[in-house]
């Protein structure tokens, strides 16, 4: 046989090695985890935010959610407190092989929160070793209602409406 046919015989061989894909065995648990994407929270408004779960491996998974949650003052002051989290079902049961299952959480900040996360723990109840996170950041937005408002940020708002309130009585009953 030449050598130019046993290069070609070869380079077939390594192009039919490559292009057939290898499939390695699944693992029977194995997950995938998120949450809704981060957002503003107002004081007080209780928020809906959805856990989401993808079970990669071959068997019947439930899994098991816990969470973590961290928040900061503007002073970088730790407030924790000040941050509501409330999961009524921290179970999301029999998720079959490549489907997926969700329960959800409600957070409510109860104060001006600069900064926080919660993080979403999410463990596999047929193999405990195995977990994954969903993390959701916190950032509060601006005042909209009376109780969102600092102490000194209340003051000045009173004080912005007895100025503009002195302003339009001296221009109309001059």
């Amino acid at each position: 046989m030449k050598t130019t046919t046993k290069i070609g015989f070869f380079l077939i061989f390594v192009i039919l090695f490559i292009s057939v894909p290898i499939t390695l065995s699944q693992v029977p648990y194995d997950f995938r985890t998120w949450t809704d994407e981060s957002r503003l929270f107002v004081i007080g408004k209780p928020e809906i935010t959805n856990i989401y779960v993808q079970n990669l491996g071959t068997n019947n998974d439930s899994y098991t959610i816990t969470y973590k949650k961290e928040a900061y003052l503007k002073n970088l002051a730790p407030a924790s407190h000040l941050l509501y989290v409330s999961i009524p079902s921290n179970r999301i049961h029999s998720v079959s092989p490549g489907m997926m299952g969700n329960t959800f959480a409600t957070i409510n900040l109860l104060g001006p929160v600069a900064r926080g996360n919660i993080t979403f723990n999410v463990t596999s109840e047929n193999n405990p070793s195995i977990y994954r996170q969903g993390i959701i950041s916190i950032s509060a937005g601006f005042p909209i209602s009376l109780p969102e408002f600092q102490s000194i940020e209340f003051l000045q708002l009173l004080v912005l409406v007895l100025v503009i309130s002195i302003m339009f009585y001296s221009s109309h009953f001059r």
